[in-house]
Order: structure tokens, then sequence, then C-alpha cells
């Protein structure tokens, strides 16, 4: 893997940690797609690591989708469009 794209990437992760932290609902959506491209890269992989891989990945979508459980403050309502 080439280190520009390690870098690009830890720069993504961290700032979707520090959304996510700050409960920013940017932050949300960065990091489902980062649990949807874990599973793609997990099915790609391998039989091997699969169903672990799946788990924790599917442990993730629940936590991201369940935001309100994990803050204080009340999740804003989304945009009607």
């Amino acid at each position: 893997m080439p280190i520009t794209l390690i870098i690009t990437l830890s720069i993504a992760y961290v700032a979707v940690g520090v959304g996510l932290w700050k409960t920013r609902s940017w932050a949300w959506k960065g990091a489902l797609a980062f649990v949807v491209v874990g599973i793609v890269t997990s099915l790609v992989q391998g039989v091997l690591g699969l169903p672990i891989a799946v788990l924790l990945l599917l442990v993730g979508i629940y936590l991201v989708l369940r935001r309100e459980v994990f803050t204080d403050k009340p999740v804003p309502p989304s945009p009607q469009q």
C-alpha cells in the first residue's frame, strides 16, 4: 500500500474520530461510509477472517446508527428535502 494512501486514510480516520467525539452529523455519515468500505474489503480479502470482521463491522454499524444512545445532546432531526 503506498504511503500517501496510508497517510490520507489516517488523516480521514482521525478527522472522523474527532467529529464523532464532538457528535457532528457529517462524522456519523463518514463513519458509516468507513464501515461499509470495511465490510467490502473484508469480503474481498477472503474467508479466513470474514466472520469476525463482519461481526465487528455490524457492531460498528449498530453503534453509528444508534448514536443518540451515546450522547447527552439531542440528535438534531434530519432536514426534510
